[in-house]
């Protein structure tokens, strides 16, 4: 099954809904069985109701992402073997080694596949940071941080290499000048990764529809209607007529501020018959208490305070239908 980045949520194709009707529109593309409209290719989530085609068309690889964005982070890998070549190796034996050039590109790219791999999670954290409290850095801030550990790291080799004697004196100075002289290009590349993604997740959000939870009226939907699903399948078989006579109604509403969650106080009210009496109806309120996450899943799905409370009754005919 396709997950929707918009929601995290799982679908199959032939459930996303027609963005006139809302209906399935199964194996139908460009035109609904249901309303007849033209969908120009557009198909929405069944969870949240964000368009899913937008974010088909983003899957890239590799090799596209380089040539559109980050050409130039392969830069590093790239210097340190022409330094290697141009460089170190004409002047012989020195506190530099093949094995350091090759570990040092080996290791860039090693960073730039991962980055890759995460630049979502990038865009993530940045919409999270104007919605609810959270303690990673921003990306522009790790940029610069990357940029200023690779300026170290590269100054100490430099220091290391200026400062050692004889290569019969080289006791520590060759390791320390390896490991920071490696240490230097994967921060450097991680810093012009990072650039790109930036500029990458900027023209992103043109493009497809924004996380699920920086709108609460959005994520409010979604985890109330996850949690009507849940309840009728505790309805101990009444069917479709409790559903269509039943009513909910959303109290309260509080947004978590540490996660980004909700937490929701929903009242429902539906008919029941009276045990005993197959002529009376009792119209049971409960209130539940929910909890979900940023992506509105359920957590807890409990009565408010443990209480499910009676309060009305009507003599009815068994025939008799009312609405809510």
């Amino acid at each position: 099954m396709a997950i929707c980045k918009t929601c995290q949520g799982e679908y199959q194709r032939r459930e996303c809904l027609c963005p006139r009707c809302f209906q399935p529109l199964r194996r139908g593309e460009t035109l609904c069985h249901h309303c007849g409209a033209d969908t120009q290719g557009l198909r929405l989530c069944p969870r949240c109701k964000s368009d899913v085609s937008a974010w088909e068309r983003e899957n890239f690889s590799l090799a596209q992402f380089m040539f559109r964005w980050g050409a130039l982070a392969i830069v590093p890998s790239v210097g340190v073997l022409v330094a290697w070549a141009i460089f170190w190796l004409p002047q012989g034996e020195t506190l530099h080694s093949p094995g350091m050039a090759l570990a040092a590109a080996i290791s860039s790219q090693l960073v730039l596949i991962l980055l890759y791999v995460q630049r979502l999670f990038w865009r993530e954290r940045r919409w999270a940071a104007q919605v609810y409290q959270t303690r990673a850095a921003s990306l522009p801030l790790t940029i610069g941080s990357t940029f200023l550990v690779g300026g170290m790291c590269g100054i100490i080799a430099f220091v290391v290499y200026k400062v050692a004697g004889e290569p019969d004196t080289w006791t520590w100075h060759k390791p320390v000048f390896g490991l920071f002289y490696i240490l230097a290009f994967p921060w450097f590349t991680a810093t012009l990764t990072l650039l790109a993604i930036q500029d990458y997740l900027d023209r992103l959000d043109q493009r497809v529809p924004q996380p699920l939870f920086v709108h609460t009226h959005r994520l409010l939907r979604v985890v109330v209607e996850t949690a009507i699903k849940n309840l009728r399948v505790l309805d101990n078989g009444e069917g479709d007529v409790n559903r269509q006579r039943e009513r909910f109604d959303v109290l309260e509403v509080l947004r978590i501020p540490e996660c980004g969650g909700l937490q929701v106080l929903l009242n429902e009210v539906r008919p029941e018959k009276s045990p005993g009496d197959t002529e009376q109806i009792v119209w049971r309120e409960t209130t539940w208490h929910i909890q979900s996450d940023r992506w509105g899943r359920l957590q807890a799905l409990q009565p408010h305070n443990g209480t499910s409370s009676q309060v009305k009754r009507w003599e009815l005919q068994a025939h008799r239908h009312t609405s809510m």
